[in-house]
């Protein structure tokens, strides 16, 4: 049978005027990717917008119009019962051919990215960092509450810059159903009375007026903080665009199989290695150089068959509150945050390798990120088809071109268990030896020094 999609959906403009209804009439080409790790490794914390290309003809308007207009797109295979929605999104970008556009736009997690200065004031408004703070305080927060606050800072954003209201809306969270599945979605590991299980608990905030990154004015820097914490990612369900976290390899996400006759040919390149987590260090660093670590270690790391990866939160003001709160206070340890976001990792049920993959898929299925996934494959050196498992992190459909899906991760054994510093990290270690020297020769200086400089 022959596998046929069609397409259908709405473009609006910035006034909510309907431009064109989309089908397979007027859509030329379409393709859209969704990710939550970087392109070709495998990290916690993203925070990435779904992307969306599409050449369609809009007949009776202009560029200006279509600039900002909001499009939601459908897609239904054979032997679907109902059409799966894509993403709604916002055009970013466009040029016109005659009634033919070619147009870009991204998802609801694009708009995370509005600054809290308005051009069209004469003062910035107040970092999403300050906001928070005066809004919770010190007193600490849930963490749904702390994802509903930045939401609604984001909202108050976008409506200072555009005029628009109320277009982003967080996820609501419904005990009941999520508790029961061991899954919800403002949830991070913690150990409860002795027991470690998923909870919405208090984290506090703790806001360095000195510390740029935790005064942010772009919400999508504080929603990755909490990504961080959850040992996830955040981004935008395309069936409501409701922001929401997901973690990898969840219950509610099940489970896919790929076979061999739903790959398109020589399609296929499964890395000859697995990722295991070999370590999670969480680092604090507060005001008065109180610092401290947490961690968790696999205890007998094994080079030879697999890659060992690690895991670093640093800089994190949500992090720095938690050890303000219990680290420094009531004498917890953040080896509970390491531990937690281990268990967030390597799926405290059941357990999981990640093997890098990539392949371009033809079926009716729908596919999750995070979704585990058992691919079945048979190459040229293979006696019999192998049965390999994975996580999806990336998924890039194209109209009546199937799915390309995969999962990024680098073979870096031969530079395994080495911590290297970024770019950021050197100027910033480089910066507080300056700033102590100087205070330790501030404390030297005596007052007739201060006279003789004064004088010259």
């Amino acid at each position: 049978m022959v596998l046929q999609e069609t397409i259908s959906g709405s473009i609006w403009d910035r006034s909510g005027g309907l431009l064109a209804e989309l089908s397979n009439a007027n859509v030329i080409q379409a393709s859209s990717k969704r990710q939550c790790c970087p392109d070709g490794s495998f990290a916690i914390g993203g925070v990435y917008a779904s992307t969306l290309s599409i050449v369609c003809r809009i007949p009776n308007t202009s560029n200006f119009k279509v600039r900002g207009a909001k499009i939601t797109l459908y897609s239904q295979y054979t032997g679907e019962a109902n059409p799966y929605c894509i993403g709604t999104f916002w055009v970013t970008s466009c040029t016109r051919s005659g009634d033919i556009y070619t147009i870009t736009a991204q998802d609801a997690v694009g708009w995370l990215d509005t600054a809290s200065y308005n051009s069209t004031s004469n003062q910035s408004a107040k970092s999403v960092g300050e906001l928070l703070n005066e809004q919770v305080g010190y007193t600490g927060a849930n963490l749904m509450t702390w994802c509903h606050r930045i939401t609604s800072f984001a909202n108050d954003f976008i409506k200072a810059q555009t005029g628009m209201s109320d277009l982003l809306e967080w996820e609501q969270y419904f005990p009941v159903l999520n508790d029961n599945e061991d899954y919800c979605n403002s949830c991070i590991w913690a150990n409860i009375n002795g027991v470690w299980r998923r909870t919405i608990y208090t984290a506090m905030y703790f806001l360095d007026s000195g510390t740029g990154t935790s005064n942010s004015a772009c919400p999508r820097d504080f929603f990755k903080y909490i990504a961080e914490l959850a040992g996830g990612f955040i981004f935008s369900k395309p069936e409501d665009g409701h922001l929401t976290l997901g973690q990898f390899a969840q219950p509610q996400y099940g489970e896919t199989a790929i076979g061999m006759n739903e790959m398109e040919w020589n399609s296929c390149d499964i890395a000859d290695y697995t990722m295991e987590l070999m370590r999670v260090d969480a680092h604090i660093e507060l005001e008065k150089d109180q610092n401290a670590w947490g961690w968790w270690v696999l205890q007998s790391p094994d080079y030879d068959t697999k890659v060992q990866f690690r895991i670093e939160i640093s800089n994190n003001p949500f992090l720095d509150g938690f050890a303000k709160e219990f680290v420094f206070v009531e004498g917890y340890s953040l080896d509970t945050v390491a531990q937690g976001i281990r268990y967030a990792i390597c799926d405290y049920a059941g357990g999981y390798t990640i093997r890098p993959f990539s392949c371009t898929v033809h079926s009716n299925k729908r596919y999750a990120l995070g979704q585990k996934v058992k691919l079945t494959y048979q190459d040229l050196t293979d006696a019999i088809p192998q049965t390999y498992s994975s996580i999806i992190t990336s998924i890039a459909w194209t109209f009546r071109g199937g799915h390309k899906i995969s999962c990024g991760g680098s073979d870096s054994r031969a530079m395994a268990d080495t911590v290297r510093m970024t770019k950021a990290d050197k100027v910033r270690a480089e910066t507080r030896c300056q700033l102590q020297a100087l205070r330790k020769e501030f404390n030297y200086i005596t007052k007739a020094d201060i006279d003789r400089m004064m004088s010259s």
